[in-house]
């Protein structure tokens, strides 16, 4: 959500779905005795406003812990035909709020990255974002960290054969 905006569902935002979880709870004495394992996949698409073209499926799946005041990502992972991003670590959601997560980020096309930024920008209700003709493949691999009001993200990003515009 950008500053000043007001709040979007996502299927606004042209992403519709099905979430399935489970977790499991254990509570013993005050509240900070509270843990959980939460497990939960998704099945999605992302729609484009012009109903002939086809919508891009998105698949995940998370595997978290929550204990005392952190949550652990043991696992999580989304994916479409062309990306997959993945992250694990941990979130603090005491008074620090503070974040450690590692990142993957993989593209075996990323002119469907293209596609989804365009498609998300349409269903917020932002302009068209201008078309940056994208073609080829990427990597990224780095870290969320810091506080949660301002986190911060390091990285290294790794483009093979990636074309904009029309460059070789």
């Amino acid at each position: 959500r950008y500053a000043g905006a007001a709040p979007v569902t996502l299927g606004q935002a042209g992403v519709s779905g099905l979430v399935d979880t489970a977790a499991t709870v254990h509570w013993t004495g005050a509240l900070d005795g509270l843990s959980a394992n939460f497990n939960a996949s998704l099945t999605a698409a992302i729609a484009a406003r012009q109903r002939t073209v086809a919508p891009i499926p998105v698949t995940g799946s998370v595997v978290a812990r929550y204990q005392g005041d952190q949550v652990t990502l043991t696992a999580a992972r989304l994916a479409t035909p062309a990306e997959t991003v993945t992250a694990q670590g941990a979130i603090s959601t005491g008074a620090s709020g503070r974040a450690a997560i590692q990142v993957q980020w993989q593209s075996r096309d990323v002119a469907e990255t293209e596609t989804i930024a365009g498609r998300v920008a349409a269903g917020l209700g932002s302009a068209a974002l201008p078309p940056l003709s994208l073609a080829g493949t990427a990597t990224f691999a780095g870290t969320v960290s810091g506080a949660l009001s301002a986190p911060r993200l390091d990285g290294h990003r790794a483009p093979a054969k990636l074309h904009f515009r029309g460059t070789a």
